[in-house]
């Protein structure tokens, strides 16, 4: 037995040493240093993916190292998060120029390229080019990672889509609905992708007792975010040659190699993942032009909580002297929006009608005091001769100054011109209606309801639908101005222009 297990000793030495799988540091050391057998042995050049496969074969890599092997085994979508802040500018570019004054149409036809060389100033097409750049590389690396957002899954047709200069720009504006929802989606899964991330690091951090919160901001917003604030590396460049002269043992077999898989981890942690804040996705949602369902039915909601009553016509000429260019318009649009969504949403269900003071709040004292902005951003004269209870109108009158045509989406059947019987009709009438009650409602109802498919007879009678229409706290139909003087023959084919001639004549 003990010849037999001499026998084998000495095989499994001499195999050993034929294969090179002996540890050079169990020879005697003189032998060692006139022999030199790691001198000659033959190594396996350093291979990023013999690495992972080594990484991913550990039993325990995953607890003892769970930085590294957590982010080698998404990496792919990783890559895509260093071109998050200029991703975010693209997109924050594009609101300011167009938001409430492209239409959908238009936005599905213009392409980026057509965007960048025809409607974007030389001194500002840099800007906007890298903008895109970053956008594109973004989209294009982890765009076939996103399936889903929220309980929607993407159509196959949009997740085939490649970023380019020849992409509608329709893909680039973020909204809820159709091709603006691919925006949406990347941009929520890199914010998800990187909080991921920072939180791993933070809860190695925290297992190791190691206190960051000295170290970074815990929290950093979208609109602040730079590049000093993202997961930025070079696999090919930095990290593959720092794994390949650092983190390799002299293997124990012949071909083989074993890997310092901690010293990598504390690499990665030091010059890649430390210092990286967690981040808050703020973003604001894009409204075309012409769509006044940008405030999701707050006009609605604003009515129940705050009565409308029309914007005396000398306050909306001081809108209109005060706020002279769509861009000014356009910012105060802005601000209403949240000042309307914030008043709709106040009380909750609970409450169906603020109190009635509230209604002769000037906009500016509400700006200041409820929601902390300066009222200032609105104008001195329209904070502080425009109240709560005009809103609506403001927001009519504001919209009016950013877009050329308000009626643009309304179908040609609504549009035709009055006839002379219908025109001498509506003269007559005119004296009679309460105009600066009934425009704004009149207003509302064409874009709303008549921007989309033909859902009323063009030829039936235009007071049958005006009927049902509130201001206020009743139908138009109950108000003896209306029911006495509206032409009863007045056909809604002619019911934009009869529009535009009460107007004229207010």
């Amino acid at each position: 037995t003990r010849l037999a297990e001499g026998e084998a000793g000495a095989s499994a030495v001499f195999s050993a040493e034929l294969t090179e799988t002996f540890d050079a540091a169990d020879m005697d050391a003189a032998q060692r240093a006139s022999r030199a057998p790691a001198l000659w042995r033959y190594r396996r050049p350093f291979s990023l993916d013999h690495f992972l496969m080594a990484l991913n074969a550990s039993p325990r890599a995953a607890e003892d190292f769970p930085l590294l092997h957590g982010f080698f085994s998404r990496e792919p979508q990783l890559r895509a998060l260093r071109h998050l802040p200029g991703a975010l500018s693209w997109t924050a570019l594009l609101l300011a120029k167009y938001n409430r004054r492209l239409d959908a149409d238009r936005a599905r036809q213009l392409t980026v390229g057509e965007l960048l060389a025809t409607e974007v100033a030389a001194p500002e097409r840099r800007r906007y080019e890298a903008a895109f750049q970053s956008f594109a590389a973004a989209w294009n690396d982890a765009w076939p990672f996103v399936q889903r957002f929220g309980c929607l899954t993407i159509p196959p047709e949009y997740r085939a889509v490649t970023m380019t200069h020849d992409v509608p720009v329709s893909f680039c504006l973020v909204t809820e609905r159709d091709e603006g929802l691919c925006c949406m989606a990347l941009l929520q899964f890199l914010a998800e992708t990187h909080n991921g991330l920072v939180q791993d690091v933070d809860e190695h951090m925290l297992l190791r007792s190691q206190a960051r919160g000295a170290e970074r901001s815990a929290l950093i917003s979208s609109r602040h975010m730079s590049a000093a604030h993202t997961v930025r590396y070079d696999l090919r460049g930095e990290l593959g040659p720092y794994l390949q002269h650092h983190c390799v043992r002299a293997g124990a077999a012949a071909g083989a190699a074993s890997y310092d898989f901690g010293k990598a981890q504390a690499y990665l942690l030091d010059r890649v993942l430390a210092g990286v804040p967690a981040m808050d996705l703020e973003l604001r949602k894009f409204t075309y032009a012409h769509e006044d369902a940008g405030l999701g039915g707050g006009l609605a909601a604003l009515r129940q909580k705050v009565p409308q009553v029309p914007l005396p016509q000398e306050v909306e000429e001081v809108v209109r002297r005060e706020l002279g260019s769509p861009a000014a318009a356009q910012a105060v649009l802005d601000v209403l929006e949240t000042a309307i969504a914030l008043l709709a949403a106040t009380g909750g269900s609970f409450v169906r009608t603020l109190n009635s003071g509230v209604s002769d709040m000037p906009l500016g004292t509400y700006l200041s005091s409820v929601l902390l902005m300066d009222g200032a951003e609105v104008g001195g004269r329209v904070a502080s001769q425009v109240l709560l209870k005009h809103l609506e109108g403001l927001w009519n009158t504001l919209l009016e100054c950013t877009t050329t045509d308000p009626f643009a989406k309304v179908s040609s059947k609504y549009r035709e011109p009055l006839d002379a019987d219908a025109r001498e009709a509506l003269a007559a009438a005119a004296a009679r209606l309460e105009l600066p009650e009934l425009l704004p409602v009149l207003r509302a109802f064409i874009v709303q309801t008549l921007g989309g498919a033909d859902v009323i007879d063009p030829r039936s009678a235009a007071a049958d639908s005006l009927t049902w229409l509130e201001s206020g706290d009743s139908y138009l139909g109950d108000m003896e101005w209306f029911a006495d003087a509206w032409p009863a023959a007045l056909q809604m084919r002619h019911l934009v222009a009869a529009y535009e001639m009460l107007r004229d004549v207010q």
